[in-house]
């Protein structure tokens, strides 16, 4: 790889390490500080590294495996943008905080494989059901919270000494974002509405204490229809919720479209709509939780959701995560038809040495 390429990569992966501990350090002391757990999980949402930080015990298998999977899907992900030097900075950027979001979400469910390994016996329907995978359902957190940090500084890295970038904006960006806003609004609104249907039929027919059955079926809801804080939720709340979706990730898709190259800024537009949707997914639950359980739930009951809303209160956006390949791929193929008319050497030019 180039030395500039090499030089950007190492930046991406010290700085999300350093990030990565901090966060960890600032969860550890704001939790013994006694603050509210849905503020600690929306600032430093817990992740493998906590543990680490805390020191209660050795560093274990769990621990090795986290760091290993937080790194090499880091390094393995922020390559395309590092490559694609001619396409726009905003697509380099969004698509770099991809993949931090996907590394932390890869050292969460690393660890939680790990951990889990001498359970299995359980059956893994159980072991979810009990709840003991949410730090990976939710795992996108941190990403989201952090990773925007590492996208600025390692484009701005790797843009040191480079031709600028083919900034002309793009025909058919307005389009592509407003395509993606909207799918990702509906999807999202669409998910959270099936999820809460699924809730409401396991409360209204199991009456069995404890039923196995719907426990079962609530994780499945949780992770496939992975929008749970609307749970409550006023019509108007929900709705707020899915224009928040539909308004950052048609912003950020519009900025991405705008000056991405076609065809060979293709991979880094896709990527980085989909991280547009996996943070809007995770700024739209903010409404939900904060009308419904609050960040500080208190009362008998409620030690199990302040543990889980130390993951981070709004799923980690994960619907975005799941789903948020879709309005990507329509982004690019509004893009691509806008400029079927254009010139091959006007859109692409040569790739630069080094």
């Amino acid at each position: 790889m180039p030395i500039r390429t090499n030089r950007a990569l190492l930046t991406a992966l010290g700085l999300a390490t350093v990030l990565w501990f901090a966060s960890a350090a600032a969860h550890a002391a704001a939790t013994r500080a006694g603050v509210a757990p849905g503020v600690v999980g929306l600032l430093a949402p817990a992740t493998p590294a906590v543990s680490m930080v805390r020191g209660a015990s050795p560093a274990g298998a769990w621990d090795v495996a986290a760091v290993v999977a937080f790194l090499g899907t880091l390094a393995v992900l922020v390559l395309p943008a590092l490559r694609a030097t001619r396409t726009g900075t905003a697509a380099r950027v969004l698509a770099v905080w991809f993949a931090a979001i996907v590394a932390g979400w890869a050292a969460a469910f690393a660890w939680t494989v790990v951990v889990a390994m001498p359970m299995i016996d359980y059956g893994l329907t159980t072991l979810l059901a009990m709840g003991f995978a949410e730090g990976a359902r939710a795992g996108c957190a941190w990403g989201v919270t952090y990773g925007w940090v590492v996208a600025l500084v390692t484009v701005a890295v790797a843009r040191l000494g480079q031709e600028p970038a083919n900034d002309a904006h793009r025909p058919g960006a307005l389009a592509a974002g407003i395509t993606a806003g909207a799918v990702a609004a509906i999807g999202w609104l669409v998910v959270a509405a099936a999820h809460v249907r699924i809730d409401d039929t396991v409360n209204q027919y199991v009456t069995t204490a404890r039923s196995q059955f719907a426990s079962m079926v609530r994780a499945g809801a949780d992770w496939l229809l992975p929008v749970t804080t609307t749970a409550g939720a006023s019509g108007g709340v929900v709705l707020l919720s899915g224009v928040l979706v539909g308004g950052v990730v048609g912003t950020l898709a519009w900025l991405a479209a705008r000056t991405s190259v076609l065809p060979g800024g293709r991979l880094v537009l896709v990527l980085g709509v989909w991280a547009a949707a996996i943070v809007g997914a995770a700024v739209g639950g903010l409404p939900g939780i904060l009308t419904t359980v609050e960040l500080e739930p208190e009362g008998d009951g409620w030690w199990a959701v302040q543990q889980l809303l130390l993951f981070g209160p709004t799923d980690g956006g994960a619907s975005g995560a799941l789903y948020g390949w879709i309005p990507a791929l329509l982004a690019l193929g509004v893009l691509a038809w806008a400029a079927r008319g254009t010139h091959p050497a006007a859109e692409e030019p040569a790739p630069a040495i080094g």
